[in-house]
């Protein structure tokens, strides 16, 4: 079983090595640490990247006898810029936690952190298409002919006889921090799917003609925007894969900040 030594209560410390750990809950006064690069991940799946020399403080435990859980720790951040924030996480999240009192003079200067980090959440959705021409989803894995609506299409889609649907689902996100700046990203797929459109017989009676939509292609997009999913800024496309996305991705994220791996 894994032992913890208790850091100082209400006093500063200064973390020796980069930690990870889980957040059990983020705090309404902690909310901005996500944009100084500390927050990684979703709600109920998020991860506290603590860097060497970030300094923090205990402030509280609070635990649950009946469910036998370890003590949630309130601890209090303070980046390099900006006002100071607060979350909760598991005790045992500070297990192999390396510090130092901030009192203590550093034997030689930091090296300024420099690191990017991908959380891929979500796998891309292939299998199904939602356009409002179809009654129900359309199952891209079972290309059959499904009756449309043509008053859904547009006259330049019955004209050529073919439309698009696109499918788009955040996947992930990322963080880039360099020295005392951070930047999020938000990450997505996009994918395409092409039909055509052609006449069929009506089972009850051939003498009607109704029309009808088949599976032909897809094209798949990786994108990529500055910011959360409500951010305003526009997704840009860096692969016409999804496979690898952290690959892409982190390639992207080299290129764009001029950051290079050891």
């Amino acid at each position: 079983m894994s032992t913890v030594s208790l850091m100082p209560i209400g006093k500063k410390i200064r973390v020796k090595r980069e930690i990870k750990m889980p957040i059990f809950n983020v705090l309404s006064t902690g909310m901005h640490l996500r944009d100084h690069g500390f927050i990684l991940g979703t709600y109920r799946k998020e991860t506290l990247i603590l860097d060497a020399g970030t300094v923090f403080r205990i402030e509280a435990f609070s635990a649950s006898v009946k469910d036998k859980t370890f003590p949630s720790t309130k601890i209090t951040i303070f980046p390099e810029t900006g006002k100071a924030g607060s979350l909760y996480i598991e005790l045992d999240g500070l297990d192999g936690l390396s510090w130092e009192s901030v009192e203590e003079e550093p034997k030689k200067a930091s090296t300024p952190v420099r690191r990017i980090d991908i959380s891929i959440n979500d796998k891309p959705n292939f299998r199904a298409c939602w356009h409002k021409a179809f009654e129900e989803r359309y199952e891209i894995e079972n290309p059959i002919a499904v009756l449309v609506n043509p008053s859904k299409l547009a006259p330049h889609e019955l004209e050529k006889c073919e439309f698009k649907a696109t499918v788009e689902n955040d996947i992930g996100e990322a963080i880039v921090k360099l020295g005392k700046d951070s930047w999020s990203y938000t990450m997505r797929t996009s994918i395409r799917h092409v039909f055509r459109l052609h006449m069929i017989q009506c089972p009850s009676n051939p003498s009607i003609l109704l029309l009808a939509a088949t599976y032909d292609r897809s094209t798949h997009k990786l994108q990529i925007k500055e910011g959360g999913s409500y951010s305003t800024q526009p997704y840009l496309s860096i692969a016409d894969t999804l496979d690898t996305p952290e690959k892409f991705t982190k390639e992207y994220l080299n290129n764009k900040h001029q950051y290079f791996t050891p």
